[in-house]
């Protein structure tokens, strides 16, 4: 137990389950927990410590319960989970804006994957709701899907103004039975045509929970493996795409195996659309898959075992998010015999 001494990070580095559920049930005894704590415990699968602690009184302040409520509450399935978060003040204005006649304005975060999961709300709602919609995104943001929104008049997007949490709206939309999920991304293509390779991305980001992205994510030499059996299988020609982040000399392996590592970041979302629109998909739980719902697009998602809570309500077969084939590991962070049975399916 030495490794936990040293660094509050250690199990980024541990893939040993029983271990690592040992050191979150032992921080989950403490006193007062910190925020990630939780979030770790969500990762490995530990609902019933973090509910039974959540019943104890001073560990965490409210809006930190509420959050673990909300995620214990939409991985459990319930028909309204965001009420966890939205206070019922809030939740009254909501419900006030959408019946009214004027546009509504509504605050978006978060990475692109939660907005672009929000914009398949939003836009099938609105456009069924004949409602003008204002959407405050970051600078970022705005470049990255403005050229998208361009053929929904309804929707504009804005660097300035504040609105209403997505949530809230999310809450609002729940109690009225209306929360549907539908693709709005379109592209002029012929789905006929012939499948130009394959795209894949391997790593999570992580931003604001490391653990959550280390448990997402493929490791290089798992990836390196793959490739070199997929090689083998369909030769050097066929095209294949690569759209992590990887590091300079990972980079450097991946090329020299004929496979090109493509920055999503140095274009906007419509280029990244039009390039993976006739592509196979291979992703793990990122942008990308939310990227292929929103075009109405198969892809290969793989998630880890205990996976984010939102594919609980997202993967249904009245929402978009049902054409995507998920396929969760078996294994905590033991990503090869997923991959061998997906090498085989290629």
């Amino acid at each position: 137990m030495a490794i936990a001494n040293h660094t509050n990070n250690w199990a980024l580095y541990c893939n040993d389950l029983a271990f690592a559920r040992t050191y979150v049930i032992n921080k989950l005894r403490e006193d007062k927990v910190a925020p990630h704590i939780g979030h770790k415990a969500i990762s490995l699968g530990l609902d019933h410590h973090l509910e039974n602690k959540l019943n104890q009184d001073g560990a965490f302040n409210e809006q930190i319960k509420n959050q673990f409520r909300f995620r214990l509450a939409r991985k459990n399935k319930v028909s309204n989970p965001y009420n966890q978060l939205v206070p019922k003040k809030l939740l009254e204005i909501t419900q006030q804006s959408i019946h009214s006649s004027r546009a509504i304005v509504i605050n978006l975060n978060g990475g692109i994957g939660d907005h672009l999961e929000a914009l398949n709300l939003l836009i099938h709602w609105s456009t069924l709701a004949n409602k003008q919609l204002v959407l405050n995104v970051s600078n970022n943001r705005f470049h990255q899907l403005r050229r998208l929104l361009e053929c929904w008049p309804n929707v504009r997007l804005s660097k300035t103004m504040n609105g209403i949490p997505i949530m809230a709206i999310r809450s609002s939309l729940a109690e009225m039975n209306k929360l549907f999920y539908k693709g709005w991304i379109e592209l002029d293509y012929d789905n006929n045509l012939e499948k130009e390779g394959l795209i894949c991305c391997w790593k999570a980001e992580g931003s604001g929970d490391a653990f959550s992205a280390h448990c997402r994510s493929i490791p290089f030499k798992n990836v390196i493996h793959f490739y070199k059996e997929l090689r083998h299988k369909i030769g050097k020609d066929f095209p294949i795409y690569d759209i992590t982040n990887w590091r300079g000399w990972e980079k450097e392996i991946i090329s020299n195996m004929s496979i090109s590592n493509l920055d999503p970041s140095s274009s906007d979302l419509k280029e990244l659309a039009y390039f993976v629109q006739r592509k196979q998909v291979i992703t793990i739980d990122t942008a990308l898959a939310h990227l292929c719902a929103s075009m109405n697009k198969k892809a290969n998602v793989l998630l880890p075992l205990f996976h984010d809570e939102r594919w609980f309500e997202l993967h249904n077969k009245n929402n978009n998010y049902y054409n995507l084939e998920l396929i969760k590991n078996q294994e905590f962070c033991n990503w090869k015999i997923l991959l061998k049975k997906l090498l085989m399916d290629i």
